[in-house]
């Protein structure tokens, strides 16, 4: 029988290098961390079945905590599902050298994701995995996209199979059809690498649709259809526009109030705006009522508080109107006639008029519990006060969400008023009829801006932000426009 011959197997030397290792290991905790199996399915939350080709990432990172707390992405593990929507992590075992108290090892949140359904970020170590099934809708899969690209638990440009699936779901976006229900136009196209954004919009008697963006006035038909473009701004000054009750187009870019041909969009300048001592700013709110211009200086914190303050078509000084009567002054905003000394910021959001030339500007605020809160004024064509109230959108919501955005008045005297995401249709009362939410829909993110009804008040055409674009919505039908 043979016998194992300890002494010649542990030479000196391999005695000392064992001898390190150990110590070592003694004073740094194992040098080695292994992750164990990890397999489940994935299935369609909505339908139960199961879903194939899934990609899901398992990943590590080395923690050091001296003066602050320090993350390195350390390993990572990539997988895919089986035609039965199954997947298997193996173990996997790396070196890693910890000082005990000090650094460690932490394994992220499993993710998993497939082009066409929600991104999923796993916070349990379940063993099931349900993913939301997505339109083929742009924006909803750009939304996917976006939000995993900027998840915190793996660094796409770390991975294969995930970043081979994104470059190829970034390919198949151009692709997909961006007029979707809702959507009416979306033709504010890069100019010299500078995206164009709407800022104002008009609608003629003919549903002739008027928007003012960074550079140009576009006029667009009511099917959605370039009709004409004329560049007015040189400076890149904000282009505010407005139809007055007998149909003339005026315009606003920077310094100069402008008279427009709705047929041509070329411009007859009548004043200079900044020769107005109310009017400071070169970007102002207006609307247009029979021979006088009503602005508003919507932002805050300036020499003056938010006024409302109008001249005729030669800028001969009519009236004005402060929002804040009896203000008073305080690290810069203004208070009064809120009755609460807390809440301040008050600001002008949005300006309009009706056929019968009464003005409505509505504003908001920021109250104690730095929640925005709003309110409407209603004025004659003297600057007199006839209306003055606080209006209560949705309570559920909360900082940006619950800020007035855009304000309009329908034939029938019932008020518009926006939002961030929701349209609310109120009486002449300031009652509420209804609200529509646009969020949840295919269109995606939504981030309404200013607002116009077409004369008849059969539909309600919307700027929004978050992809630069114009809605259209029925208003008979309650519903958004095809």
């Amino acid at each position: 029988m043979a016998h194992w011959n300890f002494k010649r197997f542990l030479s000196p030397r391999k005695i000392v290098v064992i001898s390190i290792f150990i110590g070592f290991s003694l004073i740094t905790g194992c040098p080695f961390y292994a992750a164990g199996i990890r397999s489940g399915v994935v299935i369609d939350k909505e339908a139960g079945n199961r879903i194939h080709d899934v990609i899901l990432v398992r990943s590590w990172d080395k923690i050091t905590a001296l003066i602050e707390v320090t993350h390195h992405d350390l390993a990572r593990s990539e997988t895919t599902t089986n035609r039965k929507g199954k997947f298997f992590f193996f173990p996997k075992i790396f070196l890693s050298f910890n000082i005990p108290l000090i650094s460690g090892v932490e394994e992220n949140k499993l993710i998993a994701f497939k082009p066409g359904y929600s991104f999923v970020v796993v916070d349990e170590n379940t063993t099931t995995i349900e993913m939301t099934r997505i339109p083929a809708s742009y924006y909803l899969r750009y939304e996917e996209l976006y939000k995993l690209k900027g998840n915190y638990e793996v660094d796409i440009n770390d991975t294969k199979l995930l970043k081979a699936t994104v470059s190829a779901e970034e390919e198949t976006l151009p692709s997909l059809h961006r007029y979707i229900q809702g959507v009416f136009y979306q033709g504010f196209t890069s100019e010299a690498n500078y995206l164009l954004t709407p800022h104002d919009i008009a609608v003629d008697e003919k549903n002739n649709v008027y928007i003012g963006d960074s550079n140009n006035i576009k006029k667009i038909s009511g099917t959605g259809q370039l009709i004409n473009k004329a560049r007015v701004s040189i400076t890149g000054h904000s282009i505010y526009i407005d139809i007055d009750a007998e149909g003339n187009l005026y315009a606003q870019n920077g310094s100069s109030m402008l008279a427009l041909d709705s047929r041509t969009l070329l411009g007859k300048r009548l004043f200079s705006i900044g020769d107005k001592a109310y009017l400071s700013r070169p970007e102002v709110s207006f609307t247009a009522v029979s021979g006088q211009f009503f602005y508003m200086q919507h932002n805050y914190g300036y020499a003056f508080p938010p006024t409302i303050v109008s001249y005729n078509l030669a800028g001969d000084f009519i009236c004005e109107y402060h929002i804040t009567k009896n203000f008073i002054s305080e690290h810069g905003y203004y208070k009064g006639l809120i009755s609460s000394p807390k809440e301040t910021h008050i600001e002008l959001a949005d300006i309009t008029s009706n056929s019968e030339g009464y003005v409505y500007s509505i504003y908001s605020y920021v109250n104690s519990e730095r929640k925005y809160r709003n309110g409407i004024v209603k004025l004659d064509n003297n600057c007199n006060e006839l209306l003055s109230k606080r209006i209560t959108l949705d309570v559920d919501k909360i900082g940006l969400n619950a800020r007035a955005k855009g304000i309009d008045v329908l034939p029938d005297n019932n008020l518009v008023i926006t939002d961030k995401d929701s349209i609310y249709f109120f009486d002449e009362n300031l009652e509420l009829i209804f609200r529509e939410d646009l969020s949840g829909h295919e269109l995606g993110e939504v981030s309404i801006d200013k607002i116009a009804s077409d004369p008849l008040g059969d539909s309600l055409y919307l700027i929004e932000d978050a992809y630069r674009r114009i809605l259209k919505y029925d208003i008979k039908r309650r519903e958004l426009s095809t």
